[in-house]
């Protein structure tokens, strides 16, 4: 509907503004009358609004609220409307992922995503947002989204991931963890929706299919090891390394301890009491490990998790420790 002052909202308003930069065009906006004849239940789930497009007369339709429909059910809507309009139309939305958007164009549904993508097929048109960034494939992934693939592996139950609840658990802020379900939409790693404007993510499972499609992008959590003294701080040390390995396997227990600490308890280490891992340790010290995230996240008692143990030490050239290994992945629950 157009305001009292006959101007569109601000979401057409910021079609219009697309359009205008992209292509230097600016369509008019006129409310579409035609929309009573169309069934209550389209009426209450989208507006119309008529413009002229390049080459043909129009309609936008734009849903109203939080529409969460998939892309099958808006082509039977789409559908249902063009049995009251013959020419163009076209879907105009403000927000959508990339898998909507793919979705979407799987279905040839014409849309427009103000500032962000147009797809016009009877145009010969899919216009990606030319300002943005290009994105260099990674080849592994950041330590916050390592964290929740890992805790998608120990939680398979868990309710849809938001940015604010993921942020608020894992302790990183809500822009790291908008970059975290960045790259696992950009991997293709689970199911990425929105409601409203906040975006979800969702892994449906089952374990076994993420771990080998998450295992490619998974590293090490080990940044620095170094040979200190004990005592440490018995609250923020975590058993890792060969010490976790051995508890979880038949391992041998190694002749000094290995302990993961976060980055707050590693800086608060006298540094002059530590001597590069190179070193043997002598009576009384342990090997310390800082980890990229807090190693008693996903920890069992005083033991960090097998997943990031096994990712610490799978490049081990000891076939003692590769045996080790592989009883504790057989030990995983999937």
């Amino acid at each position: 509907m157009l305001d009292k002052n006959g101007k569109p909202p601000p979401l057409i308003q910021g079609f219009q503004a697309y359009l205008q930069e992209v292509l230097a065009f600016r369509p008019g906006i006129e409310a579409w009358e035609g929309e009573k004849v169309l069934p209550l239940y389209l009426r209450e789930l989208y507006a119309f609004y008529r413009t002229r497009l390049p080459l043909a007369e129009t309609l936008l339709m734009v849903p109203k609220g939080e529409v969460g429909h998939t892309a099958a059910t808006l082509a039977k809507h789409m559908h249902k409307v063009r049995e009251k309009w013959t020419q163009d139309l076209v879907y105009v939305k403000d927000a959508a992922t990339s898998l909507e958007r793919k979705r979407l164009m799987e279905q040839r549904i014409p849309f427009v995503i103000p500032g962000n993508q147009m797809y016009l097929p009877m145009l010969g048109m899919d216009l990606r947002e030319h300002f943005r960034k290009i994105q260099t494939a990674r080849t592994s992934f950041s330590p916050s989204t390592q964290v929740l693939v890992l805790d998608a592996l120990y939680h398979p139950n868990h309710a849809p991931y938001t940015l604010a609840e993921s942020a608020l658990r894992f302790g990183y802020t809500l822009m790291t963890m908008a970059r975290a379900f960045d790259e696992l939409e950009q991997a293709e790693l689970g199911e990425h929706s929105l409601k409203g404007k906040a975006r979800q993510l969702l892994f449906p499972g089952p374990q076994k299919i993420l771990w080998e499609a998450a295992l490619p992008y998974l590293k090490s959590p080990v940044k620095k090891t170094a040979v200190t003294e004990i005592p440490i701080n018995v609250k923020a040390r975590i058993r890792a390394g060969l010490s976790a390995l051995a508890e979880y396997s038949n391992l041998a227990k190694p002749a000094h301890a290995v302990y993961a600490l976060d980055s707050e308890t590693w800086q608060g280490m006298p540094k002059t009491r530590m001597r590069p891992a190179s070193s043997e340790p002598e009576p009384g010290e342990a090997v310390v490990e800082l980890w990229t995230y807090r190693p008693d996240l996903f920890a069992r008692k005083e033991g960090a998790d097998p997943i990031s143990i096994f990712l610490s030490l799978k490049h081990s050239e000891d076939e003692r420790v590769q045996a080790a290994l592989k009883e504790l992945l057989r030990d995983q629950k999937w």
